[in-house]
């Protein structure tokens, strides 16, 4: 065999080492964290989350008649634990088994599934939210944009990065409707949420105001 030759098999074998690590990196970077989108079919919005101890793919998607039963227990579990926080969120009746009805009805509804059980709910809604038209401060926009109201997370069991595999998949739904600001709203002391909102870069715009009650209002501009 002439040095050539040698030379090009060494070159060869070089090369497909690095594509094949190349491949392994790239697999294990989507094993952390992957989108897959779908509007035609019942599932929105799939990805997996790869944490120490685990692996959760979540899967969020419209909320059907059927589904009613488990977010109202899911509700129920956040009101229980808001009320345990010493919290006032959430303890005037509000929300109750009619909002998630009248969710459903509009289409505004959703739930986050891990191996086809619910462990989370959102309504994600495109309409105009009238409290955000009096702000006490400022929004970043004036365009369109997705509100997110009512999200709760199971505490049977509680699993880690729920909310914020909902707001990520809030971020994906937005964009396929060529809508590029979400805007959302929480209480004073609901540390979860206000933690979830900082991770993922929302801005803080001042306060808006339900039911007689300020509530921090943050935005976040997706381009």
């Amino acid at each position: 065999m002439s040095l050539k030759s040698a030379i090009g098999i060494r070159t060869s074998k070089y090369y497909a080492l690095q594509i094949g690590r190349l491949k392994e990196w790239r697999i294990a970077v989507m094993d952390c964290w992957c989108f897959v989108y779908s509007w035609s079919c019942s599932k929105i919005c799939s990805f997996t989350k790869n944490t120490k101890d685990s692996m959760n793919k979540f899967e969020i998607r419209k909320a059907t008649l059927a589904d009613k039963g488990r977010i109202w227990e899911i509700i129920q579990q956040a009101i229980a634990l808001r009320k345990e926080q010493g919290s006032r969120q959430w303890q005037d009746g509000y929300p109750n088994e009619d909002v998630v009805q009248s969710d459903i009805d509009k289409g505004y509804a959703h739930v986050v599934e891990v191996a086809h059980r619910i462990v989370g709910y959102v309504a994600i809604i495109f309409d105009v939210e009238p409290a955000y038209d009096d702000i006490d401060g400022k929004w970043l926009s004036n365009g369109p944009y997705v509100g997110i109201h009512r999200l709760a997370s199971a505490q049977d069991p509680h699993m880690k990065g729920v909310g914020t595999a909902i707001m990520r998949g809030v971020e994906e739904i937005a964009i396929d409707h060529s809508v590029y600001s979400i805007k959302v709203d929480t209480n004073f002391d609901n540390g979860g949420m206000l933690h979830v909102f900082e991770k993922l870069g929302y801005q803080y715009c001042g306060e808006v105001h339900f039911r007689g009650a300020s509530r921090k209002a943050f935005e976040k501009l997706l381009k």
